[in-house]
């Protein structure tokens, strides 16, 4: 079983794309949002400096219910 974080990630080892420049952000994590009554999972990162969810494609994720790490269940 799952058990979702709902605190902001604080992790910072990760570099994506933001307005066509580098920014940190986290590393890869599996991210469960919702839109209207549907739930969605993808992989994003949490961007601290715009306090933001961006999907793997650099789209905004909005509504976030909760994120999980992966590599958790691999220690």
């Amino acid at each position: 079983m799952i058990n979702w974080k709902t605190t902001k990630p604080t992790d910072r080892s990760g570099i994506t794309f933001y307005n066509e420049r580098e920014i940190i952000c986290t590393k890869a994590l599996l991210v469960k949002y919702k839109i209207g009554d549907n739930v969605f999972f993808d992989k994003g990162v949490y961007i601290p400096s715009r306090k933001e969810w961006q999907d793997w494609e650099t789209f905004e994720l909005v509504n976030v219910i909760g994120w999980y790490d992966l590599t958790d269940d691999l220690k």
